[in-house]
């Protein structure tokens, strides 16, 4: 199965947890959102917000899961002030949700794991099932394996506590997508049948789609290509019967791959070309991105090296698309949630520093209290003595011992003051230290990412010679180097990505630098921004050419219309603004 299609299945996993916002899943969610945006406008208590928050949230977490993630830690926090642990769990798991989704599987399993422990303290077995259900997600994709298998075991037998069938279907046909990863295929096919079975007495035809998909994926790893067919037509019958025709592009492409694979090349175009129209219509980029690469492949299987490089040059147009798409939209989202957290520390700094505020204020009130009682004290003792005169020396030495011990208090207190001071002054030295060294440390990972980008864009250098010696070589002889090339292709093809980590992790190390260029700048192109990003690196001009995929003679016309773009003047460094913006 191909890659989009496990990752889809995934991201379709129930969206109830503690059999809170089952509306989410209707067809009425958008009537049902206007309902709770009502309830919240006439919730007269702030403690009446929190359950609405989570279910808002929840409507979000499919398409917007940035805002879903400010939501839920609105709600995390009313639930805290009013301590409502059904609440906050749903806010944890919602939060974890987001952050799995996002790859943050560390961030993610901290918050399914308080989501747990409220779940099991509240005795809900529904909520503890599907938060195994997702910790064993996020564990599986962190290459814990045993650590996932455990896990979702657990959803398995809470799910049989509570005679959830569609639980147990979608956690056995998890676990059997497991097995598959770890190549153990006869336990894969032996979960996904037990998942089918039950799909079947529940008549879940989504669920059987889903199974029937991996079904026909295991049999196309084991290279059982009839069966494998034979599954994936299947699928895309019941996917058709629901009209579930994101599923049906992915099914279309799959048995074409399959013909393919067999040799039919004739045979598998008509799915690839049903496949790529409904694409179309749906506006799946990513979709249209395989379909595309996959009907070049099949064309120049066939012999046909115009059609052929036609379709791949589609692919690396709608390459681009998904990748500029795909970056900005997680560099907001991850942006977003990053705020988030920043103003959570913020405001409990906050609240400790007002609660140590108050202290110091209540010490210095019961200081003050008792310094006047004692002032009081020794005036009444004062006007006694004054009738005893015999007694005036001996009230003096305890007036001088007592001055006494206050100046020695004094100087130890003033001694203990001295040494905090310094201890802070450490902390704050070995605080920048450490600062500073995860600077150096991203740095050095920017450094590898750029120098993987630099060795991309020389293998497409390398592909470009290739395709010219291929055109200048007889006929007989195209066929061959056509073969290399397709497979030199597809061996570096997964590159591409890794200018979406390093645009992210450039983001870490300079915080908002892309953000503050297209306010300032809101003409710059995302070439301008890669190129800024590259002298922000301080390159030098061939390495930076080699990342971009131009010439130099390219680079410097590019530099120059970034420097009008910029407003800068002809004394002014280029170079200099990049590295004082």
């Amino acid at each position: 199965m191909k890659p989009s299609v496990i990752l889809f299945y995934f991201l379709m996993l129930s969206l109830g947890s503690g059999g809170r916002c089952v509306w989410a899943q209707t067809l009425g969610a958008v009537t049902e959102k206007d309902k709770i945006d009502k309830l919240l406008v006439a919730a007269t208590q702030e403690s009446q917000k929190s359950h609405l928050l989570n279910d808002l949230a929840y409507f979000y977490l499919g398409f917007a899961p940035d805002s879903a993630f400010k939501l839920a830690k609105q709600a995390q926090k009313i639930a805290q002030k009013y301590h409502q642990p059904d609440a906050l769990a749903t806010s944890y798991f919602i939060s974890g949700r987001v952050l799995y989704e996002q790859g943050a599987f560390n961030l993610a399993l901290e918050n399914y794991l308080n989501a747990l422990q409220l779940y099991k303290t509240q005795k809900d077995l529904k909520g503890q099932a599907v938060t195994y259900q997702h910790l064993g997600l996020a564990y599986q994709y962190a290459k814990k394996l045993p650590v996932a298998l455990d896990n979702y075991r657990k959803a398995l037998d809470l799910f049989g506590q509570l005679d959830d069938k569609a639980g147990i279907a979608g956690t056995l046909s998890y676990i059997g997508h497991l097995f598959e990863k770890q190549e153990s295929y006869k336990e894969a096919i032996d979960y996904q049948q037990k998942a089918f079975t039950i799909y079947e007495q529940i008549q879940d035809k989504t669920g059987l789609a889903k199974v029937l998909d991996n079904m026909g994926s295991i049999y196309e790893d084991l290279k059982d290509y009839p069966k494998a067919y034979e599954y994936f037509a299947q699928a895309l019958a019941y996917n058709r019967q629901v009209n579930n025709q994101v599923n049906a592009v992915v099914d279309l492409n799959n048995l074409g791959d399959i013909l393919q694979k067999q040799g039919k090349y004739e045979a598998s175009l008509p799915f690839f070309f049903e496949s790529l129209a409904l694409a179309r219509k749906l506006n799946q980029r990513y979709q249209l991105r395989s379909v595309y690469r996959d009907i070049s492949q099949t064309y120049f299987l066939l012999g046909n090296s115009p059609k052929a490089y036609t379709y791949l040059d589609s692919a690396y147009v709608m390459y681009g698309e998904v990748y500029n798409l795909e970056t900005a939209r997680q560099i907001a989202e991850m942006q977003a949630i990053y705020q988030t957290q920043e103003k959570d520390k913020e405001i409990t700094l906050l609240e400790r520093d007002k609660k140590i505020s108050t202290l110091w204020w209540y010490i210095l009130g019961v200081g003050g209290s008792l310094l006047f009682l004692l002032a009081a004290v020794i005036v009444n003792r004062q006007r006694l003595l004054l009738n005893k005169n015999r007694k005036i020396l001996e009230q003096n030495q305890r007036l001088f011992e007592a001055e006494h011990a206050l100046q020695r208090t004094a100087l130890e207190n003033a001694h203990l003051n001295e040494v905090q001071l310094k201890i802070e002054l450490e902390n704050k030295q070995l605080k920048q230290q450490t600062l500073q060294n995860e600077l150096d440390t991203r740095n050095r990972e920017l450094t590898g990412r750029t120098l993987t980008i630099v060795q991309k864009n020389e293998i497409l250098t390398d592909i470009v010679t290739q395709i010219q010696v291929a055109l200048r070589k007889p006929v007989a002889e195209k066929d061959e180097l056509l073969q290399q090339l397709s497979g030199m292709i597809d061996k570096n093809i997964q590159l591409n990505k890794d200018w979406n980590e390093f645009q992210l992790a450039f983001e870490q190390v300079h915080n908002d630098f892309f953000s503050r260029l297209q306010q300032e700048y809101p003409d710059l192109t995302a070439g301008d921004l890669r190129l800024c990003s590259l002298i922000r690196l301080n390159m030098d001009s061939k390495d930076m050419a080699n990342t971009l995929g131009i010439s130099q003679d390219s680079l410097r016309v590019n530099r120059h219309r970034l420097r009008k773009k910029l407003r800068l003047q002809q004394k002014d460094s280029l170079t200099n603004f990049m590295m004082t913006f």
